[in-house]
């Protein structure tokens, strides 16, 4: 079951990738504005879970993990954001896939999951097809200071997902879910404080469509974020990491279709020799999930 919620969750994340290209392109000089409306969404189905489950005892083993995870998702997030500013979108995104090697390393020292050989060229097969199939032609990254913060947003991503497993062994993953969440939203207070007129302005001014797709973008990404810490809380959180590099392969699925039938919403390279490179990544993500699994 793991691994088919971990993979429903690669492709909700997927619509969440299209949907925030679409927000970015109007947001994007300040990436801390459109993070701090979409975790403030975020907190609208919080209280149907903490009345229907409770709350939680919040026990020092409960509380500091959900901040630091709250903390690590929050860090990896801008850094991201700051990323894509200064550098291609093409030579960004496919540094956010190292997350997984992080993981192993993380998981192994303080999880204690440690696997066969077998299972970790199954995590390098997957990082290598989500790194080729992010890529446009070939992979030629410069190691300037984009290279260097998405190194470190990956870094942080994979303490999210080690945190979160930590969490998992306290509370169940609807309690760990919404923990999260809302001490992301008590992290960025500050920043809530410090650009309030800017995120009045943004609100006030941007066009229904966009807000709209803000909305549907946050409703996903809770849906995906839900979908793999159910997956973490019954399968190994190296591997869970591992299966989300297939988010890249879905994305391009809905990219070539969006581009062939709504060209005017994406547009997405059809060329010959880009599909049969992005194929070959197709096909190292599939041997990958196959060994992992």
């Amino acid at each position: 079951m793991w691994v088919l919620f971990s993979l429903l969750s690669a492709l909700t994340m997927a619509m969440v990738n299209i949907l925030d290209k679409f927000i970015l392109t109007r947001l994007a000089r300040r990436p801390i504005i459109p993070l701090l409306i979409l975790v403030a969404m975020g907190l609208v189905p919080l209280p149907f879970i903490f009345i229907g489950k409770g709350i939680p005892p919040l026990s020092a083993a409960v509380v500091v993990p959900a901040v630091a995870a709250a903390a690590a998702f929050t860090l990896s997030t801008l850094l991201y954001f700051e990323a894509a500013l200064r550098e291609e979108i093409s030579r960004v995104v496919p540094l956010s896939y190292l997350s997984p090697l992080f993981v192993s390393l993380l998981a192994a020292l303080f999880l204690g999951e440690v696997f066969q050989p077998q299972k970790y060229l199954g995590v390098a097969l997957l990082v290598a097809g989500a790194l080729l199939i992010s890529s446009r032609n070939r992979l030629s990254l410069r190691p300037g200071r984009a290279f260097w913060l998405m190194v470190l947003s990956a870094v942080f991503l994979a303490g999210y997902f080690t945190l979160t497993k930590r969490l998992l062994a306290e509370v169940d993953f609807w309690s760990a879910f919404a923990l999260v969440r809302l001490a992301m939203f008590i992290l960025l207070v500050p920043f809530y404080v410090i650009h309030r007129k800017e995120t009045a302005m943004v609100l006030r001014t941007q066009s229904r469509r966009v807000l709209m797709t803000m909305a549907l973008s946050e409703v996903l990404a809770l849906t995906a974020l839900l979908l793999g810490t159910v997956a973490m809380s019954v399968g190994p959180v190296t591997l869970v990491a591992a299966l989300s590099s297939v988010q890249p392969f879905f994305v391009l699925s809905f990219a070539l279709f969006l581009s062939h039938f709504f060209p005017a919403v994406l547009r997405e390279e059809t060329a010959v020799r880009i599909l049969g490179f992005k194929l070959l990544a197709i096909v190292l993500i599939v041997l990958g999930a196959l060994l992992i699994t």
